[in-house]
């Protein structure tokens, strides 16, 4: 393989290059000037940088490399440009995260143009079932306490196994005491939430009081300093808006349940065989609410699963059905990857991927901060290719 940088010496040079490779831009000066790097995608290595990502820098370097057989690449259009200029026997394999993250990026746009930021959907009174109001933060505390309870009772189990408790100290990397304590539990531990001592603790009745009456924080504070608050303003203010958020949060029909435009677009993207039973609930509701999200819906489950299972011939079907009216919401983004059919068609065909060359655009990057933006192309290609 020859890594042949015009920069490094014949001493510096291996034999021929490599027939696979990776090719990404990476910025000098993000928004300005951006060069490009090629990795070879057999030893993950990289292989140059060139100072431009123009087809015809492209092109001169690969016309200079006629080994080269497979080039991964993003969407870029120079890059296919410059490929094709080259030679034609090249084959061009799209990569799929870039792939999919273009695809993707369409969606979501045509979604907000349907949905609102906020939806609010009413609860069926046939419907028994509660809709979930935990938060991440308390379902992360639940996972942590069955963890928890999990690895008490297997502590349990192997000391009734025999192991002594000095054992189990030094196996689960605790304290003697913390085993014995262990050791005693029957139940499930439930964790107490402490309730936070606040400034304007034994002030609550007036501070509802004044506000009911349309009182400023201000005029609130005042009031209580003749009482005998000591508490500080902002003190005050928190009390005030807690009071505010709750009578709002009551203003809002408990029937009702509100949703982020955010959320119900990863709900239309996720497979349906991975939403929960609530979440396949609220897109059944939005799809009444909203009667063309259920066809926009379908058209993302059949791309999904074309793509998931490397179905070309499906995704080739769902691309025509794209292609067939210009009223279609993906219409624009059918036919930018019709004329990139080729190299999509590899994509779903072969484990050739761009994985490689972000992670060293990511390490490139760093080596610029580390000096601190002074980073032209022959220093930075010597860097960047110090291993060889």
């Amino acid at each position: 393989m020859t890594y042949c940088s015009p920069l490094f010496g014949k001493r510096r040079f291996i034999k021929r290059c490599p027939p696979f490779i990776g090719i990404d831009d990476f910025a000098f000066r993000k928004g300005h000037s951006y060069g490009t790097i090629i990795c070879d995608l057999s030893t993950h290595k990289p292989v140059a940088l060139l100072p431009e990502r123009y087809p015809e820098t492209i092109s001169e370097w690969l016309k200079n490399h006629q080994n080269i057989q497979v080039v991964s690449r993003d969407g870029y259009q120079a890059f296919r440009k410059g490929i094709q200029n080259a030679s034609q026997s090249i084959l061009q394999v799209y990569d799929r995260w870039h792939f999919v993250r273009a695809v993707k990026k369409q969606i979501d746009a045509c979604l907000t143009s349907i949905l609102p930021s906020v939806i609010t959907l009413e609860k069926e009174e046939t419907d028994q079932q509660t809709f979930p109001h935990e938060t991440k933060l308390q379902r992360r505390q639940k996972e942590r306490a069955e963890k928890k309870w999990m690895m008490i009772k297997s502590i349990q189990q192997e000391y009734k196994k025999g192991k002594k408790k000095a054992e189990l100290a030094r196996e689960f990397h605790m304290d003697p005491r913390t085993i014995s304590k262990y050791l005693n539990i029957t139940e499930m531990p439930v964790q107490v939430k402490r309730k936070r001592k606040r400034q304007t603790d034994g002030f609550e009745q007036y501070i509802q009081q004044l506000e009911q009456e349309g009182k400023t924080i201000r005029e609130i504070d005042a009031q209580l300093r003749k009482y005998g608050y000591t508490g500080t303003l902002s003190g005050v203010r928190v009390a005030v808006e807690s009071i505010r958020k709750e009578r709002k949060r009551q203003g809002i029909k408990e029937s009702s349940v509100r949703i982020s435009r955010r959320q119900m677009i990863s709900y239309v993207w996720k497979r349906k065989s991975r939403l929960l039973e609530e979440e396949l609930q609220l897109l059944e509701q939005s799809f009444k609410m909203y009667p063309s999200l259920h066809s926009f819906h379908q058209m993302v489950q059949t791309f999904r699963e074309a793509f998931d299972e490397r179905n070309y011939p499906a995704f080739f079907k769902w691309l025509e059905k794209q292609l067939s009216s210009p009223n279609n919401h993906l219409y624009d983004c059918a036919l930018r990857l019709r004329r990139d059919l080729q190299s999509i068609k590899l994509a779903f065909s072969t484990s050739y991927s761009n994985g490689v060359v972000e992670g060293h655009v990511h390490r490139l990057k760093l080596m610029k901060r580390i000096m601190y933006g002074r980073a032209k192309l022959d220093l930075l290609e010597k860097r960047v290719l110090y291993h060889l």
